[in-house]
């Protein structure tokens, strides 16, 4: 990873409370810096899940605007909703609603995500 990389890739990990699943990310800083950096500064993040279909949000109080704003997310991405002021995790191809800052992907064990209920916890921190 060449140094201009490694300056703007933060990786993730994420623990589903009560379960031995590690999922692995990144936050991509050059995608909305300043909701990135939000971010990161929140970490570590404990919260429940509000599942919407082939999305999971969490709630992050940050309340950040519409940062390189996009309206198609793939599976996998990271994404911030600037509407609901909450971390989603996209668990196929979709359209959200309103707009959402790309902020990173899943990289590894999306697959862990796949089944969970609502109200299940999650913890993101920084690897």
């Amino acid at each position: 990873m060449d140094n201009k990389k490694a300056l703007n890739v933060f990786p993730i990990q994420i623990t589903i409370i009560g379960r031995d699943d590690i999922i692995e990310g990144e936050l991509v800083r050059t995608n909305a810096p300043r909701t990135v950096e939000k971010i990161l500064a929140k970490l570590p993040l404990t919260g429940r899940i509000i599942k919407r279909g082939n999305q999971l949000s969490i709630t992050v109080n940050i309340k950040m605007g519409k940062e390189k704003p996009t309206t198609t997310a793939k599976k996998g991405d990271i994404g911030y909703w600037p509407m609901s002021d909450a971390i989603c995790i996209f668990l196929d191809d979709m359209e959200p609603y309103g707009g959402i800052n790309i902020i990173g992907t899943i990289t590894s064990n999306l697959d862990a995500l796949m089944n969970l209920r609502m109200g299940t916890t999650l913890k993101i921190t920084q690897k």
